[in-house]
């Protein structure tokens, strides 16, 4: 049958299903006209979809039977297990979902109870609760629901409960709330991390819109629903549960890609394509393709073959359009191409070429001309080149002593950016790698030749020494050799340009590296003069501070910090805002945790997370909290919360194995925990202070005290502020402690 054929039987179907059954035989004799073999086509669609219909009704009149009596939909006051259903919230295909309150006694606790609907509780329901329950409970992140329970009620109806979220939809949200495009952006990037998450967990969600996610009132994003989520490894598929989906297309088609839509196998490039569409209506407040009330045909046509208009001519405002152009055009429509294999490779590319959007840097999704990169270095810099401009002007006047050196380099410029990319992409892996990472020596083999092409130009020079100074967590029998070659670096920095703040902080920084903490302590002075709000200089002077006991003169720079006007204003956002405010609140609850003030530890690292749901230090810092306070229950929940955004991060892990070593029927998880953390040191990584923090827990005084002497004798960056831990309180008064204190000897004037 050709194409066209197919077309004419499907409209004449079509028609002949809309006239009932009284003037069918009439309406058949006049669409045909005499053709035997078009209207025995017609006549057999019509006959398969009566028997189709008759299995339904069949199956439908069956289900009524097992009805309860009364109104199936009156469940708000039932007992569903131990939860009294409360309110009814949502509704879909496979379920409804309520808000519940646990009260039998043990004690109280409002959830979401995700109840299967009464009669469709078939095999492939069923299948499908399981397959969600065991995908929830491998996501263990900050921006996904968390799974807290899950049973059979006592009418034979599986249920799952999980975190309530009081919040509103992610759509709504952002118009109560009247959010610029960057703050868009911002919220979008955390949902791409969450989604990312999933990925490595080999999840795909297959039904990502905005109607699945939920902001809570701090503004944190929360993805829901993963009722239709396809697991990619059969070893993490419930008993009994196969890898292959029925032939129906479980999806939302105003978000479904291209292959979701024809019904091919989907991967996490399908769920890349869902990002795109949201991250457009999110820009714009319109979807790519208008689909309500198309027929399938029609929506396959145009998701699979249509094109939607840029952003950037979907809004009317001329200024929102402006806004839109160019950048984020391209970041959209890349997301969203019909190949899978042209879209962005992950959720965190998608992520990362946001922020290089957000930042003014060059993104991937365009073609990486010379001209395009120099405009976005240009509009970095328009206080710099309006000088030169200036200057130039001046020179042209007769003036030419004014301005001698050459313009900067394109070309250093170029490659700077390119290892800026290198070194944001090994900081996913930072302390997981044995050994400097392939990405991370071409990062410094590229900054270098950007200081031979350039030899002025100071960014060059400061990601030169920035790199070097991240590569020393790789390589640490080579500490001393790289710090010193990323000392020259800075001071190379700091002789260009005496006023740079971040060149000062890398100095400083080094000098903390040879536990040089009184000149340390000078270069991030300097730095703080130079600006008041340079991060890593306020945490690293304010943490000196601590060690010699100035913790209140500690915070209130830190307070002063996070109420300055530009802080507030925040005019630019490369200063201190968003997860640079984090950091600091987070570093004041660490300051707090140190002078014995928990729950304002607690507070300060809370409000940290509200504002970076995802930075797992302000997790690590509340979880120490609150096992000082006892809630060990708490503190591990916080400790394994970090450890799921950075399973790498050894503070948290180390953390987690002190606070189990203390429970006597959980040793054995401390000493498994604590050989892993000794592996590590054996593979080139600076944690023995780690690992001694697990024998400490356990009570291992003599142990302990062997690895922070080893520690010592590595001169490890972390153990100064290891030895002023309160976890270290049992071996304190033992002398050999005391020498170490005396030898690290941060904690003097």
């Amino acid at each position: 049958m050709t194409p066209e054929r197919f077309q004419q039987v499907g409209h004449i179907f079509q028609d002949a299903v809309e006239c009932g059954e009284t003037g069918r035989e009439a309406f058949l004799a006049e669409a045909c006209a005499g053709d035997a073999e078009l209207e025995a086509e017609v006549r057999s669609l019509l006959a398969n979809a009566a028997e189709a219909a008759g299995r339904i009704v069949g199956a439908l009149q069956e289900a009524a039977q097992t009805f309860p009596p009364g109104d199936v939909y009156g469940e708000v006051g039932l007992m569903v297990g131990p939860y009294l259903l409360v309110r009814q919230i949502g509704s879909g295909g496979m379920g409804t979902v309520y808000q519940a309150i646990r009260s039998d006694g043990e004690f109280f606790q409002t959830v979401a109870v995700k109840l299967v609907h009464v009669g469709m509780a078939t095999r492939s329901v069923l299948q499908r609760f399981r397959t969600e329950r065991q995908i929830l409970a491998n996501l263990t992140h900050p921006n996904i629901t968390v799974l807290l329970d899950g049973g059979t009620s006592s009418e034979g109806r599986p249920y799952l409960v999980m975190e309530y979220i009081e919040g509103e939809l992610l759509l709504d949200w952002c118009e109560r709330n009247r959010l610029t495009i960057r703050q868009r952006i911002e919220l979008f990037r955390q949902i791409c991390s969450a989604v990312h998450f999933a990925h490595e967990r080999k999840v795909i969600h297959r039904d990502l819109k905005p109607g699945n996610v939920m902001v809570t009132p701090a503004g944190l994003p929360k993805l829901l629903d993963f009722g239709i989520a396809k697991l990619l490894m059969e070893e993490l598929l419930p008993d009994g549960a196969a890898v292959t989906e029925t032939h129906f297309r479980l999806m939302t088609p105003d978000y479904a890609s291209p292959e979701q839509v024809r019904g091919e196998p989907v991967t996490e490039a399908s769920d890349i394509y869902s990002l795109g569409v949201m991250l457009y209506e999110l820009l714009t407040g319109s979807r790519p393709f208008a689909l309500a009330g198309r027929a399938p045909s029609e929506i396959e046509t145009a998701v699979c073959t249509g094109t939607a208009p840029p952003p950037s001519h979907a809004v009317r405002d001329p200024k929102l359009s402006h806004e839109l152009a160019g950048d984020l055009d391209n970041i959209t429509r890349m997301a969203m191409r019909k190949e899978p294999e042209r879209r962005y490779r992950s959720a965190m590319e998608l992520s990362e070429d946001l922020a290089r959007y957000l930042e003014g840097r060059p993104v991937k999704a365009r073609q990486d001309s010379i001209s395009y990169r120099a405009s976005k270095w240009l509009r970095r810099r328009r206080s710099t080149v309006a000088i030169a401009a200036l200057l130039i002007a001046s020179a042209a006047a007769g003036l030419p002593n004014l301005f001698r050196r050459p313009p900067v380099s394109l070309e250093a410029i170029s490659l700077c950016d390119r290892a800026r990319e290198l070194t944001r992409m090994d900081a996913r892996i930072r302390r997981q790698q044995v050994g400097i990472p392939p990405n991370l020596r071409q990062a410094v083999s590229l900054y270098e030749k950007a200081t031979r092409l350039d030899p002025s130009y100071v960014p060059a020079w400061i990601g030169l020494s920035e790199t070097i100074e991240f590569a020393i967590d790789f390589d640490q029998p080579r500490w001393r050799e790289l710090a010193s070659q990323g000392l020259k670096a800075a001071q190379e920095c700091i002789r260009l340009d005496p006023g740079n703040a971040k060149a000062w902080e890398l100095v400083g920084n080094a000098y903390n590296r040879e536990w040089n903490f009184s000149a340390a302590a000078d270069a991030f002075r300097r730095a703080l003069e130079l600006n008041a709000l340079a991060p890593y200089a306020l945490r690293s002077y304010t943490t000196w501070l601590g060690y010699t006991g100035r913790t209140d003169e500690a915070l209130k720079l830190v307070r002063q910090a996070l109420s300055h006007p530009m802080a507030m204003s925040n005019p630019d956002p490369h200063v201190i805002s968003g997860r640079s405010r984090a950091i600091l609140l987070s570093h004041q609850g660490m300051l707090l945790l140190r002078s014995g003030r928990y729950q304002e530890a607690i507070e300060s690292n809370r409000q940290a997370l509200e504002i970076e749901a995802t930075y797992r230090i302000a997790n690590w810092i509340a979880g120490l909290a609150l096992e000082a306070l006892g809630d060990f229950t708490g503190a591990e929940k916080e400790f394994r919360l970090a450890l799921a955004v950075a399973p790498e991060d050894t503070r948290p892990l180390a953390a987690l194995g002190h606070l189990l070593a203390r429970l006597p029927q959980r040793r054995s998880e401390a000493l498994e925990i604590e050989k892993q953390l000794l592996d590590l040191h054996n593979r080139g990584r600076s944690v023995l202070c780690h690992a001694a923090i697990v024998r400490a827990g356990r009570r291992d005084i003599p142990g302990a005290l062997d690895l922070l002497e080893r520690s010592a004798g590595d001169q490890e960056g972390p153990l100064p502020s290891i030895l002023v831990d309160q976890r270290m309180e049992p071996l304190r008064p033992e002398p050999r402690f005391q020498a170490l204190v005396d030898r690290v000897r941060p904690f003097r004037r």
